[in-house]
């Protein structure tokens, strides 16, 4: 019985460190309170995009994978999200904007999710070394889907938010 509750107790404490690993790992290198890196990105439609400029509204970074099923499970919530923030106005007249990051291998793939998805933004960056890419790196992105809220302030207020909290913290700073 001793030999069986000691198997046990190993096998339990072997798999948390395991689990808290693998936390720890894929847990993104940002957190809430940190001032967001900045970056320059060439967009879907060809035209640049430089975050440092965006001082006039709250950005949501989405990095996504249009292989991956949570990330498109989700994207009905960013378009309602869209539909619902995109002519809003926020606290000092900030506006919000979406930016979706695709880590891809396949730019066909990611342009057909975004088509097929409805994702009618603007805002769309490619990553076709997935993971190794610049942006994912820069933000310690090593899973999908991951999510920064960025402030005016260009801080990043919420890491990885449920919608509904993401939703909260955007309608308490509406002003129409």
């Amino acid at each position: 019985m001793k030999k069986i509750l000691s198997t046990f107790l190993t096998v339990v404490i072997i798999y948390g460190g395991v689990k808290f690993g693998q936390y720890l790992y894929f847990k993104p290198s940002q957190i809430s309170g940190e001032l967001a890196p900045v970056f320059s990105a060439t967009l879907a439609n060809g035209e640049s995009y430089d975050l440092a400029k965006k001082n006039d509204r709250y950005v949501l970074l989405d990095f996504w994978g249009s292989w991956c099923p949570p990330c498109r499970k989700d994207n009905p919530n960013l378009v309602r999200m869209h539909k619902k923030y995109q002519n809003k106005t926020f606290d000092k007249n900030h506006k919000f904007e979406i930016v979706n990051i695709g880590i891809e291998t396949k730019e066909a793939s990611w342009q057909k999710a975004i088509q097929n998805d409805n994702l009618n933004w603007d805002t769309h960056i490619l990553q076709l070394d997935r993971f190794k890419s610049e942006i994912p790196m820069l933000y310690g992105v090593r899973e999908v889907p991951s999510k920064f809220l960025i402030n005016p302030d260009g801080y990043i207020v919420l890491v990885n938010p449920e919608n509904a909290e993401l939703e909260a913290y955007l309608d308490k700073r509406l002003t129409n």
